[in-house]
């Protein structure tokens, strides 16, 4: 499932050597090196159009998947076979790992990165076909919604939301933790009601954190790094936000 944190947020893709991040200027106003915030506007404009146009890819062809997981074949194919419960889970993990790795390889990147959305939607698919359909839009309108409003706040402000890190890491190391817990120890609906709000306040928390990273930390080569963090953050605020919607549900 699509619980995994996104990557590590102590980006290192950009070389913290001050010679080589202001050697050589090319005519088009790239300089090697240097992050997204150092360049000139036009390689600015360009590398956020790429990243936030590879994501709304991402994000439709995930919905697109894991709508087709919840028809009635699907779900009884799954039913089953009980063993493609892991395939996405281990799947997604490793293409992770490789995508991370290969992320400047292209266009070994851009299939890896296709893979892992596809594993993603998988995953999705199999925890949503359990759902009521009425409280899953709901949740896709509001984390939708949500992302966009974070997403235009953060790149308007000049707000330094890098102070958010050390809050971030420990909400979500604890929210790793409880999710543990809870494999093995079921908690109450209120509990879990708790739970949810919480994951639902750091993943917002990481999209504003990220979305100021990426052209303060990355570099416009690394937009595979911007585009792997901001779609886990935006999977596991959709997550959080299902799970509020469904317990509301229940009542």
């Amino acid at each position: 499932m699509a619980t995994q944190a996104p990557p590590p947020y102590t980006y290192s893709a950009v070389s913290q050597d001050p010679e080589a991040q202001l050697d050589g200027d090319d005519r088009d106003g790239y300089k090697f090196g240097a992050t997204v915030e150092e360049c000139v506007p036009e390689i600015r404009a360009m590398f956020v159009r790429k990243v936030y146009t590879v994501l709304f890819l991402q994000l439709l062809g995930t919905a697109i998947v894991a709508a087709a997981m919840t028809t009635a074949g699907a779900v009884n194919w799954v039913q089953n076979n009980m063993w493609f419960f892991f395939v996405p889970l281990v799947g997604s993990l490793v293409t992770l790992g490789f995508l991370y790795w290969k992320r400047q390889s292209h266009p070994l990147n851009l299939f890896l990165l296709g893979l892992f959305t596809f594993m993603e939607a998988l995953s999705l698919g199999l925890l949503v076909a359990a759902m009521d359909r009425s409280v899953v839009l709901k949740a896709v309108f509001i984390t939708t919604f949500m992302f966009a409003g974070l997403t235009i706040f953060t790149l308007q402000t000049e707000y330094d939301f890098s102070s958010l890190q050390s809050w971030l890491y420990w909400g979500l190391l604890m929210l790793v933790g409880t999710g543990f817990v809870q494999l093995f120890f079921p908690y109450n609906h209120l509990f879990e009601l708790g739970y949810s709000v919480v994951g639902c306040a750091v993943f917002s928390g990481y999209i504003l954190y990220d979305t100021y990273l990426i052209q303060q930390r990355l570099s416009p080569d690394d937009w595979i790094l911007a585009n792997i963090s901001l779609y886990l953050d935006v999977v596991n605020l959709f997550l959080s936000v299902l799970r509020i919607m469904n317990a509301a549900s229940d009542d």
